[in-house]
């Protein structure tokens, strides 16, 4: 995996690799990111910063010639957030605690983040799964960890998968793969229409309504032509307390009250 910016100004931002396995031993480093702009006609002005690279499940099973490198030129052309999830190198899992010993990173790197498989895990008890606070996605989307300076937009779709990144965040899906999409199901119970999604474990409010977590606020709304939506007690009810699924969410069950539209369009508004 060899990779460099496009031109000048421009750094490679923005990509995911995932799902890449290789067999036997390499006559070079498994990855080489370097930042080496073109000499004609740069200027120091010119940005040619990486950022927001997502390696997922990579495995090399073998050795490699040398370490791996993430080397930035200078402080215009560095290297940012990158993600490497479930990368092993001839069996070993590359991990913040042992990737010195498999990559060469420089001064003009920051932001980079080894983490094993899964998504579960939450070790500060904030509601948030690690993956969510250590990626390269979660820190584009907030100002202050991003050395760019510029906070990306709730409703960027990093996968492409047609779900916004703030819903994928609400549910429990990751935005870093389009096998991960937010569901919602919806099922005819005695006449009634039902609807169950995924949401965050330990908030507060009402179910369908108002809950609020970790500054996410989920309502269930309801239309009759796709333009005008309604939302709150009126329209939608919550059924029994909502079942955890053990992975920090749980899935909630509503119903769409009989005053609402016999024939209705269903949706998940996330607010945050």
């Amino acid at each position: 995996m060899d990779g460099g910016p496009a031109d000048s100004d421009k750094g490679l931002s923005n990509q995911i690799y995932e799902d890449i396995r290789i067999e036997g031993n390499l006559n070079c480093p498994l990855v080489r990111v370097e930042n080496r702009p073109y000499p004609f006609g740069a200027t120091a002005s010119q940005n040619g910063s990486s950022y927001g690279i997502v390696l997922r499940n990579v495995s090399l099973e073998g050795t490699q010639s040398g370490l791996s490198s993430i080397l930035g030129k200078d402080v215009q052309n560095g290297h940012h957030d990158y993600l490497f999830e479930n990368l092993k190198i001839n069996g070993t899992q590359i991990t913040a605690s042992n990737y010195a010993s498999f990559f060469s990173i420089n001064q003009f790197v920051s932001n980079i983040n080894f983490i094993g498989s899964g998504f579960s895990p939450d070790i500060n008890n904030n509601g948030i799964p690690d993956l969510w606070e250590t990626s390269a996605y979660w820190r584009l989307l907030h100002a202050a960890g991003n050395p760019l300076g510029v906070e990306k937009p709730w409703s960027m779709d990093s996968d492409g998968d047609s779900a916004c990144d703030a819903l994928e965040l609400a549910t429990g899906t990751s935005p870093m793969s389009v096998r991960e999409r937010p569901m919602l199901e919806t099922t005819m119970v005695d006449g009634a229409l039902m609807v169950n999604y995924r949401q965050r474990s330990g908030g507060s409010g009402t179910t369908g309504i108002d809950y609020n977590v970790n500054g996410l606020i989920y309502a269930v709304e309801v239309s009759s032509d796709l333009v005008t939506w309604h939302r709150g007690a009126t329209w939608v009810e919550a059924v029994g307390t909502p079942v955890s699924n053990g992975d920090g969410s749980e899935t909630a069950l509503i119903r769409i009250k009989d005053t609402a539209e016999s024939s209705a369009f269903v949706r998940l508004g996330v607010n945050h």
